[in-house]
């Protein structure tokens, strides 16, 4: 398995907030597509933040930091790119 694919994977064991996100995902892309996948990861992200739900955003943010720690560039390039610089619209 890729290590972008493998991400979104424990990205979802992880936090079991975005297993409904996920699979509705999987459906509609016909697989995983981690970049695409990871707009809606920022979406809810920043939705729990502003709402005030802590765990939900901070296990989110704990697990990428934990990623890019790991520093695989496949992993690293997918949290760069489509996480941290994605503007967001609610901002």
């Amino acid at each position: 398995m890729e290590r972008d694919v493998q991400l979104v994977r424990d990205l979802v064991a992880a936090s079991p907030g975005f297993a409904d996100l996920f699979d509705a995902h999987v459906f509609n892309e016909h697989g995983v597509l981690s970049h695409v996948f990871f707009w809606d990861v920022v979406q809810e992200t920043v939705a729990s933040f502003l709402r005030g739900d802590e765990t939900d955003w901070r296990v989110t943010l704990r697990f990428l930091e934990g990623q890019l720690r790991l520093d695989v560039p496949e992993v690293t390039q997918v949290i760069v790119t489509s996480f941290l610089f994605r503007p967001c619209p609610t901002w």
